[in-house]
């Protein structure tokens, strides 16, 4: 009955109590969780503990060797790897850059060689004819516009460039000219009469016009150009590069080319001499309110010599307006 009602006896409780203690220390332990000690019973911690670090030293000592060279040999494969990887990634980078570059470079020579050509047929097809008339300009322009490639199957379908919009409304022009005018070498034949009508013939306005005339007139200066370094054995342009720079110091200018630089000259120095305003004389010494300087410059000096309206004879030079 005292068993019954009060449960365990005392020694029992305290066993019970150790046991429990020592079922909660090992599922604390357990779980990963950090205790203190000075929460642990002692009992538990006295029995149990040395046991559970035995055990574990005994089971670290015997998996680290293993445990320990398998992770080295994964890290040390991993690596390898990675390391390959890398390098065939920068191998493959450098061989695509490599090849690129080559074919960039075999298409600039392409370009290059291309750009020759047609700049040295160009120049053979400028100095075939006898004279340079507007009926060989229209066709030195027909074979331009055909060794640029324009009647092939791969311009029709593309979009045209201003160059070959612009041959190609220039050969309009040219074929608008009567056989007197295609037969001519000189823009003297036009007159402005025939201009506009050539202008609406082609469609195109009549400033178009003029600028095809400069061109053959601008390419009769180069043929003159090349027959004279040709007559004195000096090298020729190879490409449009050269042109352009050799052009600059040795190409003569054509007629027409002279006749606009004077007019560039001359609307230059206009320019500048209408830079500072003129005085406006309309009378000989005609006197204005002034003072000053100012008034010198309008009205002559007393010691001047004078004229007067009833003496005979012409006036003196500097009495005269002009």
């Amino acid at each position: 009955m005292l068993i019954l009602s009060h449960g365990f006896s005392k020694g029992s409780r305290q066993a019970c109590g150790n046991i429990i203690s020592t079922r909660r220390f090992v599922a604390v332990r357990g779980s990963g969780n950090t205790v203190p000690k000075s929460q642990m019973p002692g009992s538990a911690f006295r029995q149990r503990a040395p046991l559970l670090r035995r055990s574990g030293d005994t089971t670290a000592r015997s998996l680290a060797p293993d445990s320990g060279q398998a992770l080295g040999g994964l890290m040390k494969g991993l690596k390898d790897l990675l390391l390959g990887r890398e390098e065939d990634a920068e191998s493959k980078a450098g061989l695509t850059g490599a090849l690129r570059h080559s074919v960039s470079e075999a298409r600039k020579r392409r370009k290059d060689q291309d750009e020759f050509e047609q700049y040295r047929y160009m120049v053979e097809e400028l100095m075939k004819p006898q004279m340079w008339t507007y009926g060989a300009f229209k066709n030195y322009q027909e074979k331009v516009l055909e060794a640029s490639g324009a009647h092939s199957m791969r311009a029709k379908f593309s979009e045209e460039s201003a160059g070959i919009e612009h041959i190609k409304k220039g050969i309009k022009v040219l074929a608008a000219m009567n056989p007197i005018e295609l037969a001519s070498n000189h823009r003297d034949v036009f007159t402005e009469r025939s201009r506009k009508l050539i202008a609406e013939k082609a469609g195109v306005s009549k400033e178009f016009v003029n600028q095809v005339i400069l061109e053959h007139d601008a390419l009769r200066g180069d043929r003159k150009w090349y027959m004279i370094r040709k007559q004195y054995n000096m090298p020729m342009p190879k490409t449009f590069e050269d042109r352009e720079f050799m052009a600059k110091y040795d190409r003569p200018r054509s007629q027409m080319e002279r006749q606009q630089f004077k007019k560039m000259v001359a609307k230059y120095q206009l320019c500048n001499r209408t830079r500072w305003r003129q005085p406006i004389i309309t009378a000989a010494y005609k006197r204005h309110r002034s003072s000053g300087f100012d008034r010198w410059r309008k009205v002559p000096v007393r010691w001047f010599p004078r004229w007067k309206k009833n003496n005979s004879g012409p006036k003196p030079a500097h009495m005269l307006l002009r």
